[in-house]
């Protein structure tokens, strides 16, 4: 199997590159040098020449208390929702399986409940066809572990209720 893993330079992308290699699968890692996810013909040129079988997809605005501030909305929004709108779209077309494994629900770490931004980023990745959604830290050391599994499944039946 080949996975083209987004996000590579980040801690949770370049692990879970790591993780594959060390499991016999072949791994290929970009970030927004190799693919600019914010760039639909970026993907789709990077999607077709590596041929994956599915996409992992790591990449996203980490920074979350930041991700509330007014003047960090678009950038947020290109990065966390076009991008895995551009992603979605892309293996759509090339009929690839594609996964987000990002820490969609990070405040949930410390709080028990989650910011708008996350909500809205699971709500799109579902919407747009995500074959599976990975949460990590959120329920590996996280205070509110069955919380944020709650946010999660309810935020994703809810968007799948619109398809």
């Amino acid at each position: 199997m080949k996975a083209l893993v987004t996000g590579v330079k980040g801690q949770l992308g370049y692990d879970v590159v790591n993780e594959l290699t060390k499991r016999g699968y072949e791994a290929v890692g970009v970030d927004i040098e190799e693919m600019d996810i914010t760039d639909e013909a970026s993907v789709n040129k990077v999607v077709k020449e590596c041929n994956p079988d599915v996409v992992v997809h790591c990449a996203a605005w980490t920074a979350v208390d930041a991700a509330e501030d007014e003047e960090n909305i678009p950038k947020v929004m290109a990065v966390n929702a076009k991008g895995t709108e551009n992603i979605a779209k892309v293996c759509k077309e090339h009929n690839k399986n594609f996964m987000v494994v990002t820490q969609m629900l990070d405040s949930m770490i410390r709080n028990p409940y989650p910011t708008r931004a996350e909500v809205n980023d699971i709500y799109h990745a579902v919407h747009q066809g995500a074959n599976a959604l990975m949460l990590t830290g959120e329920t590996a050391h996280g205070r509110y572990p069955v919380e944020a599994m709650k946010m999660l499944v309810e935020t994703a039946n809810g968007s799948l209720e619109e398809l």
